[in-house]
């Protein structure tokens, strides 16, 4: 996110412009109008920003919910066959023990927290959620073994 002048269409001041429609398309405000040509995200704070949320998302997660999350995806990493955050939730549950908007973001921190100590890797797919709530919604999939990617 960088902040940029007034939006101006609502003349909100420090307006914050977020990334909007993927790579290759520019950031719109609320109301819809592009931001300046000049427009740069800052990579640095993208990578705070994220961290930050991550941090936050995990801090908050019970701690015998933790450590059973973190048993069962490196037992899963230990296997080396491909597995979803999905497959350690069905096994340890949500940390919240329901399914809601922002309600299981720890499941999220945890998995990006093991990829970046390396006991997990990305395979590069993206497979469908089988729990009927999410509607198929792409989950990443992961391994154990870094030469699988």
């Amino acid at each position: 996110m960088s902040k940029l002048p007034n939006c101006p269409v609502w003349g909100i001041t420090g307006h914050v412009y977020r990334p909007y429609g993927g790579p290759g398309t520019a950031p719109l405000c609320k109301c819809g109008s592009p931001a300046p040509v000049s427009y740069q995200p800052d990579l640095f704070e993208s990578l705070r920003a994220k961290d930050e949320g991550v941090r936050e998302a995990v801090e908050g997660a019970d701690e015998d919910w933790k450590g059973s999350f973190r048993r069962v995806v490196e037992l899963l990493a230990d296997e080396g066959r491909p597995f979803t955050s999905e497959t350690a939730v069905d096994v340890v549950g949500l940390p919240s023990g329901e399914i809601g908007t922002n309600l299981n973001n720890a499941v999220g921190g945890m998995m990006s927290g093991m990829a970046t100590r390396k006991i997990i890797f990305k395979t590069g797919r993206r497979v469908p959620s089988t729990r009927p709530r999410s509607h198929g919604a792409e989950l990443t999939e992961w391994t154990g073994r870094e030469e699988t990617r």
